[in-house]
């Protein structure tokens, strides 16, 4: 008879589920709770609904067992009361820096390994960001300008599940 897996290993598995909330540290983005009801992607285009940050329905869900990309996106400006929304902060976020999610099923740790600038009209050609990686999650916004003006890119952040 097989030995029961250690209990270490055991608590480290987080079944896949959607993110509930999200924080990115070192003091980027206090933790932020989600959109809950997901969004997906019609036409190559995503638009969140309001300005909590939202999960993409059509990406993988994160778990330690995600087979694939997850993907968080959400708006970057400042709201009519002149507060800046959530994902304005990933302007901030730097590779290395520690973005974690919260599931019902426990909290995910990533590293950003990746910051980089798209042209919004590239955005839905690149198989590189919408190839499936396991333990990968991408933040996605708009870029904009120091003094919040729309540019013609999106900004996206990658990141890798930490070990």
């Amino acid at each position: 008879m097989l030995d029961p897996p250690h209990p270490a290993v055991l608590s480290d598995r987080i079944p896949q589920a959607d993110p509930i909330w999200i924080s990115i540290e070192p003091g980027i983005l206090d933790k932020t709770m989600m959109n809950p009801h997901g969004i997906k992607a019609i036409d190559g285009k995503v638009v969140p609904v309001d300005n909590r940050p939202v999960f993409r329905k059509d990406s993988n869900q994160p778990g330690t067992d995600s087979a694939g990309t997850s993907f968080i996106v959400g708006h970057n400006y400042v709201d009519a009361s002149g507060v800046f929304v959530p994902f304005s902060r990933l302007e901030k976020v730097r590779p290395g820096n520690t973005v974690t999610v919260g599931t019902a099923n426990g909290v995910l740790n990533y590293t950003v390994t990746q910051v980089l600038r798209v042209p919004k009209a590239q955005l839905a050609s690149r198989t590189d960001l919408l190839k499936n990686v396991p333990g990968r999650l991408i933040l996605e916004t708009c870029d904009t300008t120091p003094q919040g003006h729309d540019t013609y890119d999106n900004l996206v952040v990658i990141t890798a599940l930490a070990s």
